[in-house]
């Protein structure tokens, strides 16, 4: 009878614990693929971290709307932002900012740049004028949001 050297099984358990983690790894990108978003994030642009500062520099005015873009339970208070936005033709005043990409080097230099001590409380909307954070509203008072802050 032939002998397996143990060698070979070393390697059959590797490419199989490879081919299970690249099938997860796959499964959860596609799952992710259908996932429902919310409201504000299908309907606004959405800036990323590494362009926040160009898009700024292009706008002396602008309003950030800062939530999770899978976190579904603001969509009733979304809608009802996203009715006013239409209302008011404030389309290209609004970007989308998504919190779960947000760590503490973004936080640092949003604090540094704009003069702001940033609050990581979300759904959050900021004005930034000039460079500079003009008016913010938490998750506590996005509803309450003044579009007059904005006429520009």
């Amino acid at each position: 009878m032939r002998k397996i050297s143990k060698k070979n099984y070393v390697w059959l358990m590797l490419i199989v614990i490879a081919t299970i983690a690249i099938t997860f790894f796959l499964a959860h990108i596609y799952n992710n693929r259908h996932r429902e978003k919310s409201v504000l994030s299908e309907y606004l642009s959405e800036v990323t971290l590494k362009d926040l500062d160009t898009y700024l520099l292009e706008k002396d005015t602008a309003v950030l709307y800062i939530d999770d873009k899978y976190n579904l339970s603001d969509n009733k208070e979304e809608k009802k932002l996203k009715e006013k936005i239409i209302k008011y033709n404030l389309y290209n005043q609004f970007v989308f900012l998504d919190a779960s990409m947000i760590d503490s080097e973004f936080v640092n230099n949003f604090n540094q740049k704009y003069h702001y001590t940033f609050k990581e409380e979300y759904p959050m909307i900021i004005i930034i004028k000039d460079k500079k954070v003009i008016k913010t509203y938490d998750k506590l008072n996005v509803g309450k949001f003044n579009f007059e802050d904005i006429k520009w």
